[in-house]
């Protein structure tokens, strides 16, 4: 759910539900297996990318609700597209 296209069109980001959790994870639209960006108990939802597809900004949110924060991701470890011939 939740899906946001990388500014450069090579990816999609979007919301993983397993378990009970909510995590932000990351496909390249050319295939590939989905990269989970976040592990953590809390639900994190609302993934953006910043303008330049450098981070990810996402909501976290704890299960009971006491607990709101935008939270980011500093670095995303992405291949570099490949050339076509």
């Amino acid at each position: 759910t939740d899906p946001q296209l990388a500014p450069d069109g090579r990816d999609l980001l979007f919301n993983l539900h397993f378990g009970g959790d909510t995590e932000v994870a990351l496909v390249p639209l050319a295939g590939g297996t989905p990269t989970v960006l976040t592990k953590n108990s809390l639900h994190d939802r609302r993934p953006v990318f910043s303008a330049d597809g450098a981070r990810v900004l996402y909501e976290a949110v704890a299960r009971d609700d006491t607990l709101r924060e935008v939270s980011s991701i500093a670095s995303i470890d992405r291949p570099a597209p490949t050339k076509s011939p």
